[in-house]
């Protein structure tokens, strides 16, 4: 039985957004799926963000402001969430934007029973190219979610927040909340999190989410070995909670594939950037110890993740001396002498 009208709440983070909000907001106004609230959480942005906000709440009484000193991207969804009255609620970025029937997709997926609906996502990068990435229809209950999961997983787009429709009442009641002391993966952790109680989810084959894939600012920072690593360890903590409860070979190998992933990020951020011998042994030795054997289930894609491999066969201490040997020459070559 499909739900009668449920109101759906929109959080939408604001930080820096001045140049973009108004689109945003206006794709999410346009819906043809009226009954929506969109939650402006103005996160404490230093232009003109927060008046914009005021302007657009003004225009739409389906719109609310929320202002709050500056915590981060988490901490703004996490009071969108407390502020939200909607009977499902859902995430848009601020320089994002969405087609008209974005809401209608989730409502399509949606009945009375289903506690989580996916739909797909469409990539646009810098030079305007759009890839889309759009599931399969499928319909997943009790142990069969995870199954679900490692479906969604071909795709790449389990850890997008904003193709996901939640119930509100599971959110709450749970307390489920974004890690504010991680921004890697924070996301699917909260996605994970969430799976533990979700009975029924549905994927819709449509997409009307408008991803703006972003070139500058913190997604190219190099991070630390103990940001990555923190974020990868908190992630197979939550998978392996939801594989106690519920048996799936698919979703178990997926995610020692996507730890080994992760791993190699803060293995090759060890020799990025400046740590001592002995942090680099214990890394990797540890590494050897515990997920070796996880390997052969990613396959590496850059040079120095295929480098990273080949020396990983050797002990933590020839890895190390040979990986940052690999590093020296390759900084001499690119004029790096740091």
């Amino acid at each position: 039985m499909h739900c009668k009208n449920p109101l759906i709440s929109i959080i939408v983070p604001v930080y820096k957004a001045e140049s973009t909000l108004n689109k945003c907001a206006d794709s999410l106004l346009n819906q043809t799926y009226s009954n929506i609230e969109v939650v402006l959480v103005d996160d404490g942005s230093p232009d003109n963000s927060p008046s914009i906000c005021d302007e657009i709440t003004k225009s739409d009484n389906r719109v609310k402001t929320i202002h709050i000193p500056n915590g981060g991207v988490s901490n703004a969804r996490n009071i969108g969430i407390q502020n939200a009255t909607g009977d499902y609620l859902c995430f848009v970025d601020s320089d994002d934007y969405v087609d008209a029937d974005y809401i209608q997709n989730f409502i399509d997926g949606l009945t009375e029973s289903v506690d989580l609906v996916f739909q797909g996502i469409n990539e646009v990068k810098d030079n305007g190219d759009i890839i889309k990435k759009v599931p399969d229809y499928g319909f997943y209950c009790d142990k069969n979610v995870l199954e679900g999961i490692s479906d969604i997983n071909k795709y790449s787009m389990f850890g997008y927040v904003c193709n996901k429709l939640y119930r509100c009442s599971i959110i709450k009641e749970h307390n489920i909340t974004f890690r504010t002391d991680i921004n890697i993966s924070e996301d699917r952790i909260f996605a994970l999190q969430y799976m533990a109680y979700v009975k029924e989810m549905r994927t819709v084959n449509k997409s009307a989410y408008y991803y703006i894939m972003q070139t500058t600012g913190l997604t190219l920072r190099q991070r630390s070995y103990e940001e990555i690593k923190k974020a990868a360890d908190e992630n197979l903590c939550v998978a392996k909670e939801l594989l106690k409860n519920r048996c799936s070979d698919r979703f178990s190998r997926d995610t020692k594939r996507m730890y080994v992933m992760s791993a190699t990020g803060y293995l090759i951020a060890l020799f990025k950037l400046k740590y001592s011998y002995m942090q680099r042994y214990r890394a990797v030795d540890q590494f050897q110890k515990e997920y070796v054997q996880w390997l052969s289930l990613y396959t590496p894609v850059s040079t120095d993740q295929k480098i990273l491999y080949k020396l990983l066969k050797y002990s933590p201490s020839i890895c190390v001396i040979l990986m940052q040997t690999y590093f020296a020459f390759k900084n001499i070559r690119h004029g790096k002498f740091a």
